[in-house]
């Protein structure tokens, strides 16, 4: 009598799987010699992804020329065995998958987890510099962020300057420009921000996604002249932008400019002639008072027309 022995299992844990994670290489060598065996099946190979104490097995797992050595962690996961051993500082691990030349480089963006500092930053150079990585490879997070903007909002200064070095990196995603407009001049995020500035291809006047505000508003908002006058000499600032009220920057200006500690920045704004006649056109649509909502101020129109028309 013949019996049949299914040896990848029918639901549950994998033969394969149990046998690798155990590190019963004789029983793990016995499964690969049938070729009725899936695998890729269970994903063994992520499985032990996360230790380096596993690349023994996970090089007898990869003799099989059908082992995928990109397999996800489960239905619908975009975690490899790459992802996972970075996440997990397994970096053997890290160091036996890029001995492959078929490597997924960018699945579950390895290069947005080595953004957080500078401590791994040689790895982070290897991947950067490798065929197929995409610099600009999103997070995973609800919040997408590129490794680039990870690295400035932990101030990982080393992976700032490495990523700048890169033609292909994305500097407009996730307002990198906004988030700098408040950086305090002789500082290295001054000097970040005149770079990104000076760089073709950055949108000077990226927006803000919950207000719509450009760097500019941010910086004349808080008064950083060294920033408003490095904004304001590149040829392809909007001076006119409207936020997602409607304001332009004068008008915002305006709105908040309680017990006048904005005056610096109107006068600026209006010797600039920012969006002048759009102000005046929106406060001479009520003819008496305007009625300023979010300063609980009252305004006249005829103030306004005064020291806003010789601007004109």
């Amino acid at each position: 009598m013949v019996f049949w022995l299914d040896v990848n299992g029918i639901g549950g844990a994998r033969p394969l799987v149990v046998a690798a994670s155990g590190k019963h290489e004789a029983v793990v060598e016995a499964l690969l010699a049938r070729e009725d065996l899936n695998v890729n099946a269970g994903h063994p190979l992520y499985v032990l992804s996360d230790n380096d104490k596993n690349v023994p097995m996970m090089r007898l797992l990869m003799s099989r020329n059908d082992t995928d050595m990109n397999q996800r962690g489960g239905t619908g996961s975009s975690s490899t065995p790459l992802s996972l051993a970075v996440t997990n500082k397994a970096w053997k691990v890290v160091d036996f998958l890029l001995e492959h030349d078929d490597l997924d480089m960018n699945t579950g963006s390895p290069l947005y987890t080595l953004a957080n500092s500078d401590e791994n930053l040689p790895l982070l150079r290897r991947l950067i510099n490798r065929n197929g990585t995409d610099v600009n490879q999103m997070g995973q997070q609800s919040m997408s962020q590129t490794p680039f903007y990870r690295a400035l909002y932990k101030q990982a200064w080393g992976v700032v300057d490495l990523f700048l070095k890169r033609e292909d990196l994305d500097v407009n995603t996730n307002t990198p420009l906004y988030r700098l407009s408040n950086a305090r001049e002789g500082t290295k995020r001054f000097e970040i921000l005149q770079r990104l500035v000076a760089r073709n291809g950055t949108d000077v006047n990226q927006r803000w996604p919950s207000n719509k505000h450009t760097p500019l508003f941010r910086a004349l908002y808080h008064g950083n002249w060294p920033v408003v006058n490095l904004l304001y000499s590149h040829p392809k600032i909007d001076l006119n932008a409207q936020d997602n009220e409607g304001n332009t920057l004068l008008l915002y200006l305006i709105q908040r400019n309680s017990n006048g500690k904005h005056d610096k920045a109107i006068r600026w704004a209006l010797e600039a002639s920012i969006g002048i006649s759009y102000v005046l056109d929106r406060f001479k649509l009520f003819p008496f008072v305007t009625y300023i909502r979010r300063s609980q101020r009252w305004m006249s129109t005829l103030y306004l027309t005064a020291v806003i028309e010789p601007y004109h």
